[in-house]
């Protein structure tokens, strides 16, 4: 009879340094700046984001910023330019890792709702920064995020609940924003990547 291996999750972290020490997130009444940072692709859904934020906030009033490379950037960049949004919508496209950290200290909220997502380091790296963080739901990060904790989790691809969780976000009180905000740093403090290689020496150790 053969006897059933146990296997075990260890999660990547991130570096300790990437942690802030100094929240740089107030959440006054608004909530409004959120930024995405991935690849530009249809299985990271960027444009669904948009959708989301125009039936969130239909006076306007957002703030978003687009991070990172892929197919869809050019014709993200040309629907923020037909549509008129290029004050509110900020494509950036590829840029160096600590102009990141300071994309992610000016954003209330990053959110990326992509399917077929393993492990998202950039919830993490998010996360570590304090911001609101909305990750896709069932696609590798559930149980990192406690829905309504340390963030928000949504169906991936789905604009509809997205707009939700932004109102929702938007309806909290400024306590209640710098709650989940702090609980995702604490999270971060137990994800690095020496706490990461620690969890998966001690998992070999025990096994041998």
């Amino acid at each position: 009879v053969m006897e059933t291996e146990k296997t075990f999750i260890c999660y990547s972290g991130i570096p300790e340094d990437f942690i802030t020490t100094q929240n740089m997130h107030h959440f006054n009444s608004t909530t409004t700046h959120y930024v995405y940072v991935g690849e530009m692709i249809e299985r990271k859904y960027p444009v669904a984001v948009l959708d989301a934020l125009k039936n969130a906030y239909p006076q306007g009033n957002y703030d978003m910023t687009y991070v990172g490379a892929g197919q869809l950037l050019n014709s993200i960049r040309s629907r923020v330019e037909a549509e008129g949004l290029q004050h509110k919508v900020h494509v950036l496209g590829k840029i160096p890792r600590d102009d990141i950290k300071e994309q992610y200290d000016k954003a209330d909220c990053m959110v990326m709702i992509s399917c077929r997502e393993a492990y998202g380091l950039v919830y993490l790296e998010a996360m570590s920064r304090g911001c609101i963080t909305i990750a896709s739901r069932d696609e590798g990060f559930d149980g990192v995020i406690v829905d309504g904790e340390n963030g928000f989790l949504c169906k991936s691809g789905d604009a509809s609940e997205l707009a939700q969780i932004m109102r929702k976000i938007e309806s909290m009180n400024q306590e209640e924003k710098a709650a989940i905000s702090e609980r995702a740093i604490r999270t971060a403090h137990g994800l690095t990547d020496f706490l990461a290689a620690k969890r998966y020496i001690n998992n070999i150790e025990e096994r041998m």
